[in-house]
């Protein structure tokens, strides 16, 4: 392996921003003038610190490298860093509750603490893993200056760009030696990868970048790996090595309310935004009985409680045409506006990515998507019973159903089937009927007075209005 004086000295010509050649180039003519007894020109001092402390196997500038190459320390670790403007972020000028709405606060926080704890004592493998915008570039190059400002050469490299650059070596006109530039990467003091996954996943890219991981990983050498890839899709060599529990150390940011979203709801956008608490209509259909509007009225009353307070199960049943998925969207958007997460799926919808992801046609794979539905704080099931029903689609919602149940995790469900008409259902076809809407295990789980708190709607459809008594009259411009 070089020495880092040798990489170092040759940063300047295999730099992947332009302008620093000139620049090496001069300090290798002054290194030649000036001789130093006291690093005998090696311009690095090893600290040889015992075994355990936090400087062992670190090295210190020697006070000759200012005369030699015209440049202090600082200076010459910047140019081989490759941080360019990411030079000014520090943990110092981190909001320490991240981006407001792009990240959970106490997730951040954490996160922040753990790369400033790696940052002081660089040793193994630090992995930051968070959604686009969370502050993960930032605390990646916190990272980098901070251990540049104790005086470790640290390498910061996008890892598309490096890709790039690396196959553009390849060509018969290149500037830059393949071998030197793949070199610097696998033997930097303290290597940052950001923006890993993001690269085109050809076998040539995923060969490069593993060799640099397998011989980072068997020379122990301290690492930090940025990625917004989930850590159960990263390939499995990788998820294997960043989840050493003796090597390495997963920080994980969680997405804040502003990731929140109605995923898929088969509504018009226009129509969505309208959806409100406010804009129900509690005067139901034409021809809505003054019990019609009771039960309008008793139905948005508990939506307006369950959007302020979101705890245990709301289950709003009526037939088509009463408002159960307005009321269902509007609590969505009450709880997003409160900068609160809220997870809105339609139920034959949601079972369609499902069976995609499960044949790996979709884009999300199977167990992410269903785990975000399960594990989700607020999950609003619009037309439970829509579906159509299959052994796979029963079994599916029973391990949904059953799990944000016992776990009583704050869901909403709609439905046409009134609970009553679901336990009659359900108990003949434990009896061997034809079959049910529900299976005696869901229904059983939706009867939960403790936990479920139902909602009848009783009112004509509301999209339909009555014809008009009023006889149309062709316009004068017609008549003429």
């Amino acid at each position: 392996m070089e020495s880092l004086e040798e990489i170092l000295k040759r940063s300047g010509l295999t730099n992947l921003s332009a302008g620093t050649a000139t620049a090496s180039s001069s300090a290798a003519t002054a290194e030649d003038e000036y001789h130093c007894n006291v690093c005998d020109d090696a311009r690095w001092l090893n600290l040889k610190a015992p075994v355990g402390t936090p400087e062992f196997g670190r090295v210190a500038p020697c006070t000759c490298q200012e005369r030699a190459w015209g440049v202090n320390q600082s200076e010459r670790l910047l140019d081989y860093s490759e941080l360019g403007p990411l030079k000014t972020l520090t943990f110092d000028s981190i909001d320490p509750a991240g981006r407001d709405g792009y990240v959970e606060p106490s997730s951040f926080r954490r996160a922040c603490t753990q790369a400033e704890r790696f940052a002081d004592r660089p040793a193994g493998w630090f992995t930051l893993i968070g959604p686009s915008g969370a502050g993960k570039t930032h605390l990646a190059a916190a990272i980098a200056n901070r251990a540049m400002a104790r005086g470790l050469p640290t390498r910061f490299v996008a890892v598309p760009e490096l890709l790039d650059h690396l196959r553009a070596a390849f060509g018969p006109e290149a500037t830059a030696n393949y071998d030197e530039l793949f070199d610097q990467t696998l033997s930097a003091p303290l290597l940052i990868l950001n923006d890993l996954t993001a690269h085109s996943p050809s076998p040539w890219a995923e060969e490069k970048l593993d060799q640099i991981l397998a011989h980072r990983y068997d020379g122990r050498m301290p690492t930090v790996i940025i990625s917004s890839t989930p850590l159960e899709d990263l390939p499995d060599r990788l998820r294997s090595r960043i989840t050493d529990p003796v090597l390495s150390t997963v920080a994980h940011i969680r997405p804040g309310w502003y990731n929140s979203r109605l995923d898929d709801p088969g509504i018009e956008p226009r129509l969505q935004a309208s959806m409100t608490l406010d804009s129900f209509n509690q005067r139901g259909g034409s021809g809505s009985t003054t019990e019609h509007r009771a039960t309008l009225r008793e139905a948005l009353k508990a939506a307006k409680s369950f959007a302020g307070h979101p705890d245990g199960w709301l289950y709003l049943a009526g037939p088509t045409g009463v408002g159960k998925t307005h009321l269902a969207v509007a609590i969505a958007n009450a709880r997003i506006e409160k900068r609160e997460p809220a997870l809105f799926w339609k139920t034959p919808n949601l079972l369609d990515h499902l069976r995609m992801g499960y044949s790996n046609v979709g884009r999300t794979t199977f167990d992410r998507l269903f785990d975000s539905v399960k594990y989700a704080e607020l999950l609003i099931l619009d037309d439970l019973g829509a579906q159509v029903s299959t052994p796979w689609a029963e079994e599916k919602l029973y391990q949904l159903i059953v799990h944000r149940h016992d776990a009583a995790i704050p869901t909403v469900i709609t439905s046409r089937v009134l609970l009553e008409s679901a336990a009659k259902n359900s108990k003949a076809e434990y009896q061997g009927g034809f079959g049910s809407l529900y299976s005696e295990a869901i229904a059983s789980r939706l009867r939960d007075g403790l936990v479920v708190t139902e909602r009848l709607i009783a009112a004509p459809d509301y999209r339909f209005r009555g014809s008009s008594k009023k006889s149309r009259r062709p316009s004068s411009r017609l008549a003429k």
